[in-house]
């Protein structure tokens, strides 16, 4: 069977939806996310902090610090072909 991933990312300014053909597409699009509103949603934080290197360490610490209001979620779904 035939997979795809949707990438769901709510932020205050509604939802956006991806649908990728991998796991690491879907990752690349969140990272691409995260790098590109990191500055922005940080701003009351301590300018001289560095964003961290790991994408992982990116993810987790921009949902969990940056922007706690955000959220996100990847998921596994069949590819039904009518």
């Amino acid at each position: 069977m035939n997979k795809i991933w949707l990438l769901t990312i709510e932020h205050r300014h509604g939802t956006d939806h991806w649908v990728c053909a991998t796991e690491a597409v879907a990752l690349s699009y969140l990272d691409n996310y995260v790098q590109q509103w990191w500055e922005d949603e940080s701003e009351d934080e301590d300018e001289d902090e560095e964003i961290p290197s790991g994408p992982s360490q990116r993810r987790e610490r921009y949902f969990a610090e940056i922007a706690q209001s955000e959220s996100y979620c990847i998921e596994e779904l069949p590819l039904l072909v009518v």
